[in-house]
């Protein structure tokens, strides 16, 4: 059994294993009686490849320690001390369950490409709505100067010498370089 984080990414043979697979659903049902089966269910399925899992990861299994890259989440481990000045403040001073809610003070973190979160967690509506308005313009001028680009010269790539600082790229390369997208089962849907 492995134990780890229940934010997940997937494909859609890991999605229909989940969903159909008897023994995936004999576990899911053992481990509604657990203290956490979230945290034990996909983490299980993933890293035994014995299963047939479509996408299970072929390695060893999870790095001790290993930061999970695919959602930006701000813990209260990770407050700032007083005095302190190499930490990351919580944008709108608000903590549930010892987690950050992200606010507007939070955008330029939330916007950096650099990071190669996929989701943002935690936000509320009613605590600092102009995040989310201001992330929804972010993304659809990133969306608009991606269609722009492609229009004009019939990709998203900028010829030589032009500045393309306003169309900020997403480094693909560190996804395609991840052990556990190198080394997986084939992906095909669950017969």
């Amino acid at each position: 059994m492995w134990k780890g984080e229940f934010h997940s990414i997937a494909c859609r043979g890991f999605v229909d294993f989940v969903l159909y697979n008897p023994f995936a659903q004999r576990y899911l049902a053992w481990l509604m009686e657990r203290f956490t089966p979230d945290e034990g269910f996909y983490n299980t399925l993933n890293f035994n490849p014995q299963l047939g899992t479509p996408g299970a990861y072929l390695g060893s299994g999870p790095k001790t320690n290993s930061p999970y890259f695919h959602r930006l989440k701000h813990w209260d481990y990770d407050r700032c001390s007083e005095g302190e000045s190499e930490c990351s403040v919580c944008g709108s001073d608000r903590w549930i369950r010892n987690i950050c809610i992200f606010g507007v003070r939070d955008l330029k973190r939330l916007t950096n490409l650099r990071n190669p979160a996929l989701y943002l967690n935690k936000f509320y509506w009613d605590m600092e709505p102009h995040t989310f308005e201001c992330l929804e313009k972010w993304h659809l001028e990133r969306q608009r100067a991606q269609y722009e680009r492609i229009e004009k010269y019939g990709s998203d790539a900028a010829p030589d010498g032009e500045n393309i600082n306003t169309f900020q790229q997403v480094n693909y390369s560190f996804y395609e370089e991840l052990d556990l997208v190198l080394n997986h089962l084939p992906c095909a849907p669950f017969q």
